[in-house]
């Protein structure tokens, strides 16, 4: 089993489906003296953080909620759902399949990971700079984009790189 094309599943399980990830956790209460769990200390996992509206994999959350990317009949938000949703789905697939074969299947299935986390960081910078005025309400140039970038992005940039380690080690019977 390829143990770094789990993690790297399990990494892009995590930015797919969660809005953050709790750091620290409180199991206590000073005020009313009973155990409570309550995550204080919060990784955001969303790809670009502009004007208070964080955009994660899944779509967009601000102030009034959160709206899916499939929600919306723009253009450029069914783009964003098929180079986000559908691309972060399709890596955690290939790589928990391609982690488990030994085979030349299992080392297609880590470089169609790798792909898939590839061109989620390509969407990320050049789709959001493209498809800005629609997305944001503002249009950016390609260097803006860098600036609005939040933890999403680099957990992705990292998960990416891992993946790629996956796949040069990924063991062939």
């Amino acid at each position: 089993m390829n143990r770094l094309g789990l993690i790297s599943a399990i990494i892009t399980l995590l930015t797919l489906f969660l809005p953050f990830i709790p750091i620290g956790i409180y199991f206590w209460n000073e005020v009313s003296s009973t155990v409570e769990v309550d995550s204080f200390i919060k990784l955001p996992v969303s790809l670009v953080n502009f004007n208070n509206n964080q955009y994660f994999l899944w779509g967009t959350l601000n102030q009034d909620g959160f709206n899916f990317w499939v929600n919306s009949s723009s253009m450029p938000f069914i783009i964003s759902f098929i180079f986000l949703s559908i691309l972060g789905l399709l890596a955690i697939i290939f790589s928990l399949v391609g982690s488990t074969k030994k085979d030349s299947l299992g080392k297609r299935l880590m470089s169609y990971n790798f792909l898939s986390l590839f061109f989620i960081i390509l969407y990320s910078i050049l789709g959001f700079t493209i498809y800005s005025e629609e997305i944001f309400g503002v249009k950016f140039g390609l260097l803006e984009v860098f600036s609005y970038l939040d933890y999403g992005f680099y957990i992705i940039l990292l998960n990416l790189i891992l993946s790629f380690i996956a796949f040069i080690k990924h063991p062939l019977i």
